[in-house]
């Protein structure tokens, strides 16, 4: 899930539901990395915060967004781009 204010403190929400641990690398929404290279457990989710973008309250926002994470368990790495799926929504105040 995810939230993007006019008050520039933006938050995304970033559930992993792989069957193992994974670190996240990179995640990137409109440009700006949030992720630094954090643990997030199998089933469980972490909250990233930052100023994402510059917007109005009511103005819709169309943002491109990625995920870069690697299995703990494997070492494989992985970049998710959401198959040209963008958040979308509008400014909250």
């Amino acid at each position: 899930s995810y939230a993007v204010s006019a008050a520039g403190t933006d938050t995304v929400i970033l559930k992993n539901n792989q069957r193992n641990t994974i670190t996240v690398n990179d995640l990137v929404v409109n440009g700006v990395d949030l992720a630094a290279g954090e643990s997030v457990a199998a089933g469980g989710s972490r909250t990233y915060t930052g100023a994402i973008a510059a917007c109005t309250a009511g103005q819709a926002f169309s943002y491109g967004a990625s995920v870069a994470y690697t299995d703990s368990a494997t070492s494989a790495s992985y970049n998710l781009t959401g198959n040209g799926q963008k958040l979308e929504g509008n400014c909250a105040t």
